[in-house]
């Protein structure tokens, strides 16, 4: 396998070369800078971590969350080789409780969840007690994207919330099933929680205009 710590294109990395453009679908409102504090929820292989540990710098810090397993093994393998101290990476799934959830895992890693006969055990934690646990006292940014567990994770941020100052979460209405709908869930938590809250319905791209923005 190639060294990814020489890997000019992180997408190859993210997407295993697939066309995704991070900056323009990522940051509708806000991009991270330097000393930023991010939590990327869903982080998957870690293509996005990839970019986001540049972003930050050495002074941010990034908190790579990542449930299927095999997926995991190789976000931290890239963290590994590229010596990342700014980068965090937790294998565990964001809920609105501890506890152990089971996850679909294997080769089609993107659409890893625990909602689909998944007979993989994982650990469940709330993005409240990780960023307790870990003395976060602010989020400039968070992303989502968990295949319909998005509605279930905002209920575990409810003491986090009012110091989260950028959200991206990619809802998942656009699967079809009623597992995987959130996006008027998601958008009605926001709302309450105090932030400004857009979309992009004006998308033509299958899953993009799911996607949910909201600042404060």
């Amino acid at each position: 396998m190639a060294d990814v710590r020489r890997w000019e294109e992180w997408r190859d990395w993210a997407m295993d070369g697939e066309s995704y453009d991070f900056e323009e679908l990522m940051f509708l409102h806000y991009r991270p800078g330097a000393g930023d504090i991010v939590v990327d929820v869903g982080a998957g292989h870690g293509g996005e971590t990839f970019a986001l540990a540049n972003m930050v710098g050495p002074n941010g810090s990034v908190l790579s969350i990542e449930a299927a397993p095999d997926t995991f093994r190789r976000l931290e393998q890239l963290c590994r080789l590229n010596d990342w101290k700014q980068v965090e990476a937790i294998h565990a799934a964001a809920s609105d409780k501890p506890g152990v959830v089971t996850i679909s895992d294997g080769p089609e890693w993107v659409a890893a969840n625990v909602f689909e006969s998944g007979v993989t055990e994982v650990p469940a934690v709330t993005l409240d007690d990780l960023c307790l646990e870990r003395g976060i006292a602010r989020i400039d940014w968070l992303k989502m994207n968990i295949e319909g567990a998005e509605k279930e994770a905002i209920k575990g941020m409810e003491a986090i919330a009012p110091v989260i100052r950028n959200v991206t979460i990619s809802c998942h209405d656009f699967l079809g099933t009623e597992w995987a709908r959130s996006k008027s869930e998601v958008t009605s938590w926001l709302i309450a929680h105090g932030f400004t809250v857009s979309g992009r319905e004006y998308d033509p791209r299958v899953a993009a205009h799911d996607y949910v923005y909201a600042w404060r």
